[in-house]
């Protein structure tokens, strides 16, 4: 059962939208917030609007822990087991504080994948702004993204948590055809 947030718990809550994220490569400042509406709206588009109550709540509660962490380079916890064991664990500790741990250990082996999918979607979507913006470094990170996605696809499919005509792979190999480099102004041009 989900307890009522605390007015403390609350405040830490909507304070870490202001957390800055991916501050080692990218010239553009990121937040938490943006990067988390992103990783709703993604969760939608994935789900065909069929995303339920958890898989959302999840997504906007999913990186509050950086409030006390920052944002960690991925490259940092890649090096070291070490340290992404410990992040994990303080992690883990800070959703507890926050009472905000139920929606992310709730969700369906399915759900969670999907929530896994739109966080790296939304990276991939802001290291496309970069590469637009004349940010050559982003592009090891968006290929290496794109790289990493395409494998998670693959497994998923293979220990069966999706099926090759699920909407959920269907839309994302369609993003993944379409978030290209070569096409990045178009795509992000809106005016």
């Amino acid at each position: 059962m989900v307890q009522q947030m605390t007015l403390q718990q609350l405040t830490m809550c909507l304070e870490s939208s202001h957390v800055n994220r991916c501050h080692v490569v990218y010239k553009t400042t990121d937040t938490i917030g943006r990067h988390t509406l992103g990783v709703i709206l993604l969760c939608e588009f994935l789900t065909n609007r069929r995303a339920s109550r958890e898989l959302l709540m999840a997504a906007a509660v999913h990186d509050l822990p950086e409030l006390i962490t920052g944002d960690t380079p991925a490259s940092a916890k890649w090096r070291s087991a070490e340290l992404k064991t410990a992040l994990d664990n303080l992690e883990d500790q800070v959703l507890v504080e926050l009472g905000v741990r139920d929606y992310i250990v709730g969700l369906s082996e399915r759900e969670t994948a999907v929530l896994k999918m739109a966080d790296l979607f939304e990276l991939l979507y802001f290291a496309l702004m970069e590469i637009a913006a004349g940010n050559t470094y982003a592009s090891s990170i968006f290929y290496k993204v794109q790289k990493a996605l395409n494998a998670l696809l693959n497994t998923w499919i293979k220990e069966e948590i999706f099926g090759e005509r699920d909407s959920e792979i269907i839309n994302a190999r369609h993003l993944l055809l379409e978030l290209t480099v070569e096409n990045a102004e178009e795509i992000l041009c809106f005016c």
